[in-house]
């Protein structure tokens, strides 16, 4: 009896783990020791470091190298919190390995495209998108209390990413006939902001390209209906001394700080560029449209529940979702319209689709998420077979479910299954998705199409 009882639960059990089942490949980190000697160090002052894993044959000429993100730390006080972090130092990646998996991967069912490249992670550990460049450290002096353990902090990140390039050249990166330089979240706007940089180092016959992925923050409105984000863009430039790492077609043109959003300085990228984002994507709902303002902490908390599952709101905040969905497709539409450029824009609740293998190219247990082109074919297609890729779904108006990982119950899943399907097998992706696009039917509006691109179609709902 108690062996029947238990067969459904192990049923569910196997169904779950075959979810989160993706293979990896284990790498050692290089540290780069001869960074410390150009002040080219972590905010605690450790030398950067990154995982390499060798390619094989022919594509070991091709480097596919990955800027690592987390956020950025705006004051000296975050950086100093973040010193005690992975985002601050090297010191357990000197000590551990680097898990690489989905667009790092070296199996070729989960990534067709690179995965027998020359494949390279860099470790995040300067909080400022690898621009920063303060030529003084911050001391902290605990006087009276513990006067021999200060702790410094440096800003350095423009000379980090300058020392990595360097020790990697030296590693065959400068023999490279292919590279495609590309990053996650603060990585992926690194890789926007360093992207005619590294395109300066590499061979003048190399192809050599740029890929963002969930790194193009928008100047959005937020819900208050003003632009608060704004003040962090600029306590990070501030900080950091980053002004000087900007590009110089827009800080000519405008405040430093409005020269970390990506809308302002794309246009004058010359390298081939692909960005890969969602509209809904999960960081800028929570960060850009629903800040947290001390002064109206009553309409952040009246927006909350809403903001973490559209079935809650009303029409008057569903508007405020599609008017974000609206401006994030005008930012985009500043984009060099190049044919050699591309773009995947979805509207899954995700954030940073390259490293999840369900949302990098899908898995048995996500079945029909690849009907058309997803993001690693997009990516894929638009670097090694210079195919024009330009993918955008602007018709859809509320957040898709594209990944779902039980063990993690961050925001990130807000809009995946609702906690009940766990027990409800039956409860398909189809499901889910036919109930979230007839959550809101009494609030008709629609999203201008600033693109004429095809319609890009996910699960077969267009």
């Amino acid at each position: 009896m108690a062996t029947a009882r238990l067969a459904p639960w192990l049923l569910l059990l196997v169904c779950v783990l075959s979810v989160l089942r993706t293979e990896s490949v284990d790498v050692v980190n290089t540290i780069v020791t001869d960074a410390v000697k150009k002040g080219a160090v972590c905010l605690d002052g450790t030398p950067p470091a990154y995982a390499l894993h060798k390619g094989v044959g022919d594509a070991a000429n091709n480097w596919l190298i990955y800027l690592e993100g987390g956020g950025w730390c705006a004051t000296e006080a975050e950086c100093v919190f973040r010193t005690t972090k992975d985002v601050g130092s090297t010191k357990r990646w000197a000590v551990e390995k680097s898990s690489l998996i989905a667009m790092l991967s070296d199996q070729e069912s989960e990534n067709p495209y690179f995965y027998n490249w020359t494949r390279v992670y860099v470790r995040y550990c300067d909080g400022s998108s690898y621009v920063g460049d303060r030529e003084k450290p911050y001391v902290v002096r605990y006087h009276d209390v513990d006067p021999g353990n200060n702790t410094t902090v440096y800003f350095r990140g423009a000379r980090v990413f300058k020392a990595v390039m360097e020790d990697l050249l030296e590693k065959g990166l400068k023999h490279a006939s292919n590279a495609l330089l590309t990053g996650c979240s603060a990585g992926g706007l690194g890789a926007l902001l360093q992207c005619d940089n590294f395109r300066s180092i590499l061979p003048e016959k190399a192809k050599v390209k740029c890929a963002a992925d969930a790194g193009f923050f928008i100047d959005g409105t937020d819900i208050y209906g003003g632009h608060m984000h704004r003040e962090r863009f600029a306590q990070i430039v501030q900080t950091h001394e980053s002004q000087k790492n900007l590009p110089k077609s827009c800080t000519s043109k405008m405040d430093a700080s409005l020269c970390m959003l990506p809308q302002n300085f794309v246009a004058d990228i010359k390298t081939p560029l692909f960005v890969v984002n969602s509209v809904y994507d999960t960081w800028q709902i929570e960060n850009i449209l629903m800040p947290v303002k001390k002064d109206q902490l009553a309409v952040h908390d009246e927006f909350a529940s809403c903001g973490h599952d559209i079935e809650n709101c009303t029409c008057d905040q569903v508007k405020l979702w599609r008017g974000f969905q609206s401006e994030f497709y005008q930012a985009l539409a500043q984009l060099n319209s190049s044919s050699s450029n591309g773009m995947f824009i979805n509207a899954c609740a995700s954030h940073c689709q390259t490293q999840k293998q369900e949302t990098w190219f899908g898995t048995s247990t996500m079945p029909k998420l690849r009907d058309r082109p997803g993001v690693g074919e997009a990516v894929g297609e638009w670097f090694v077979n210079d195919a024009e890729m330009r993918r955008v779904d602007y018709r859809t108006k509320t957040p898709l479910v594209c990944e779902y990982n039980p063990e993690e119950p961050h925001w990130n899943n807000h809009y995946t299954f609702r906690g009940t399907n766990l027990f409800n097998p039956a409860y398909t992706l189809a499901d889910e998705i036919k109930r979230k696009t007839s959550l809101i039917p009494r609030c008709p509006a629609e999203i201008p199409a600033y693109f004429q691109q095809p319609l890009l179609c996910i699960a077969g709902l267009c």
